[in-house]
């Protein structure tokens, strides 16, 4: 990647500010042109010289998008995407692979390596910017997209919710009724068996609560919230923070 990096015109401005872009090519003159040029623009930038350099650096930093050179020594481009595009916590990253091929066999392995994208050398400044703001929208989709499957998956968790704590509640206000009426008589003689059937319902309450706790986040930022005696953040089902600032 000898390429040198014109200056970038003002449309060619980052749409994400501060969006990390991950850099791996062995020319360093080339790569550290680019790195400076994305970091005047908005940027930031994570850089290595190799594959087996790159694919800690991935793991670690997570960039939003990887331009990386096809020919390297050691890991190619194409091992490095089909490395990232395999492990589970890295597959959504963005990757653009720049190359001299220009046959369609070596562009087809390219994508089938795992690549998104590519550009050929030479490339032009605006391609390299165009790609990299094309990538970071598809990023942006893929993150409303897993957002919107989470607080799906949590109004659905509601609804069971609500039929799973409803029937122990039911269970606990008849039998705490049936307690108060004895207690009223004078009769005790029952009064285990209803305390017994109380906590039997308010465990299984318990458990029902419990099978939430892996659905907490990332929509608690899209609604108002509280903090309960222990600090942690809530939902505001009840609009108690409202009330809170009423009073105020």
């Amino acid at each position: 990647m000898a390429e040198s990096t014109p200056e970038l015109s003002q449309s060619d401005q980052a749409p994400d500010d501060g969006a990390l872009i991950g850099i791996i090519d062995d020319d360093d003159v080339g790569g550290f042109k680019l790195e400076h040029q994305l970091k005047r623009h908005g940027y930031r930038v994570c850089r290595s010289m190799s594959g087996e350099e790159g694919l800690p650096m991935i793991r670690e930093q997570r960039p939003e998008v990887v331009i990386t050179d096809w020919m390297m020594p050691g890991m190619s481009g194409p091992e490095l995407c089909r490395q990232v595009k395999e492990d589970e916590e890295l597959k959504e990253i963005y990757l653009i692979m720049i190359t001299a091929k220009s046959n369609m066999e070596d562009l087809v392995a390219a994508l089938d390596s795992g690549s998104d994208d590519f550009i050929h050398k030479p490339f032009k400044k605006e391609e390299v910017f165009a790609r990299i703001r094309s990538g970071l929208r598809v990023r942006y989709l893929q993150n409303e997209l897993a957002r919107t499957r989470h607080l799906k998956g949590i109004l659905q968790a509601a609804v069971t919710m609500q039929h799973e704590i409803n029937n122990p509640l039911a269970v606990i206000q008849g039998r705490t009724e049936l307690l108060k009426m004895a207690l009223q008589m004078k009769r005790t003689d029952g009064a285990g068996e209803h305390i017994e059937a109380v906590l039997g319902q308010c465990n299984r309450i318990r458990d029902a609560v419990r099978k939430l706790s892996h659905l907490t986040d990332p929509v608690i930022q899209h609604h108002p919230t509280v903090r309960n005696d222990t600090g942690d953040e809530m939902i505001d089902l009840g609009g108690s923070g409202s009330r809170e600032e009423d009073e105020e």
